[in-house]
């Protein structure tokens, strides 16, 4: 390939760009960096991720300077995006062991790590000979003897499946990967092994996701993390700030006193998490099943407890087939809100009378500061009637709010002169049920659309870095002229 001037006057002015400034630069290919894993439930509909792989992967290979920026912020997040393999090629094979084996190899990396999302086509396309390799680097890469674990771990166990995967020397004989006609082990048989050392082996691990399935709802156990390996690894604490997962992952749980925001199903009891602040419970179609079995009653009981009536702050509640709401009068702390009006109301037309006489005075929180709320024909003109005379009381319900946001324009008049004269701002959104801007934690988004190429990212640096060159001429000859 033939290097033209201009080429060259481009790959001389990049060489000379600060890593502070390319790091600043590549984030916006990094959907880590533009916050878009702060949205409880994905980015809303129509939105495109920032998250540009192939991208990254061609600044890797620009320079060695291009190399160590891009590189770290590559490894922000392990967020494989493959389509459900419909075709002999199955992109979800060795995905997970490569990646623990490189953050065995280079601990800078592995500091770098700070959200992995897990799913269940890599749970299940997992090879076992791959994840000993991988599980066996990170252990003597944390600076641990694999016989002293196994011997600590599993000193009562007989399995052959757990002495081949954690001792080197020792080969499964009639099970041994040579012979076809045997199949290799399970994925349950060693996931809690490898899911513990991957916690372990990324100390500023802060999301972690694990996709929803039917088939792991069967078997939940397998996703937890082994507390007697954690013990001899020597960790006690893991720094995981927001997780999302439908599992009762108790024994990881019961080590992540940082846990701030919790995404979850709503299919299990909740265990003690005094420092959790944002619970976001995800109702969709599935769990119209579940109500038949009581388990709108355990939901609302894994709400209803003392220890979150002093500590929630935001809670996000897709309740359109969960009715009555309950009274959330008790939580003191409780600033940002999104329900839906369904469960106020009920779904009857609006000619009939309320299925519930429950209105929002009863239940929303008397220091809700920004409320948000999905409604319909059959709830609209309702809730906006209830909401008017809640806000033209003369007891000063709801002294603190701010903003309401839905996902429909006002439509009584009377509501929107007192909107005017209380000063209450409302906030019109048909994306979705998404939280208002004032809550950062729902919303902290920036979002680059389209894929850059690479020459265009080239020219943008040459433009920022011949302005950063004539600016530092022009502040030499003021400094020399002074």
């Amino acid at each position: 390939m033939v290097v033209t001037r201009s080429g060259k006057s481009t790959a001389a002015v990049t060489a000379k760009l600060p890593p502070e400034i390319l790091y600043h630069i590549f984030q916006y290919f990094c959907s880590h960096c533009c916050n878009e894993y702060n949205w409880p439930f994905g980015p809303p509909p129509g939105s495109k991720e920032a998250q540009d792989t192939r991208t990254l992967l061609n600044l890797c290979r620009v320079s060695r300077s291009f190399r160590n920026v891009a590189q770290e912020i590559l490894f922000h997040s392990f967020d494989p995006d493959y389509p459900r393999p419909s075709s002999r090629c199955n992109h979800w094979t060795r995905r997970l062991e490569p990646f623990l084996q490189t953050v065995a190899a280079r601990p800078d990396l592995a500091r770098s790590v700070k959200a992995v999302f897990l799913s269940r086509y890599l749970y299940e396309n997992l090879d076992f000979w791959q994840s000993r390799k991988a599980f066996q680097d990170c252990v003597r890469a944390l600076g641990k003897s694999l016989w002293k674990m196994f011997r600590e771990v599993h000193k009562d166990s007989r399995s052959p499946v757990k002495q081949v995967f954690f001792l080197s020397h020792i080969s499964l004989g009639a099970m041994d990967i040579w012979l076809p006609e045997i199949p290799p082990p399970a994925s349950e048989k060693f996931f809690p092994e490898l899911f513990s050392v991957l916690v372990a082996i990324v100390p500023n691990l802060a999301h972690l996701a694990i996709s929803k399935s039917s088939s792991c709802r069967q078997m939940p156990r397998h996703w937890d993390v082994r507390p007697e390996l954690l013990d001899f690894l020597g960790v006690d604490c893991i720094s995981i700030k927001t997780i999302e997962t439908h599992a009762p992952l108790e024994n990881l749980l019961r080590r992540c006193p940082k846990l701030e925001t919790c995404i979850t199903d709503g299919w299990h009891d909740f265990p003690d998490m005094p420092t959790v602040k944002h619970l976001h419970l995800r109702h969709t179609d599935s769990l119209i099943t579940l109500s038949c079995v009581n388990a709108t009653d355990n939901l609302y009981e894994a709400i209803d407890i003392p220890r979150l009536h002093d500590s929630l702050e935001v809670l996000h509640l897709e309740a359109r087939y969960l009715t009555p709401l309950p009274s959330l009068t008790k939580f003191d702390k409780l600033k940002y809100l999104f329900l839906d009006t369904h469960g106020i109301y009920g779904m009857v037309p609006v000619n009939q009378s309320p299925l519930y006489s429950q209105s929002v005075a009863k239940i929303l929180p008397r220091n809700i500061v920004n409320l948000s709320v999905s409604s319909c024909f059959h709830t609209q003109d309702r809730w906006e009637r209830d909401l008017c005379e809640s806000l033209a009381s003369e007891e000063d319900l709801f002294p603190a709010l701010e903003s309401v946001t839905s996902n429909e324009e006002i439509s009584r008049k009377d509501l929107a002169e007192l909107c005017d004269r209380l000063g209450l701002g409302w906030s019109h959104k048909d994306s979705g049920p998404q939280m208002d801007k004032s809550c950062q934690i729902f919303v902290g988004h920036f979002q680059v659309f389209g894929h850059k190429s690479l020459q265009a990212f080239l020219a943008l640096i040459t433009f920022l870095i011949n302005g950063i060159c004539e600016w530092s001429s022009t502040f030499q000859v003021n400094n020399l002229s002074c």
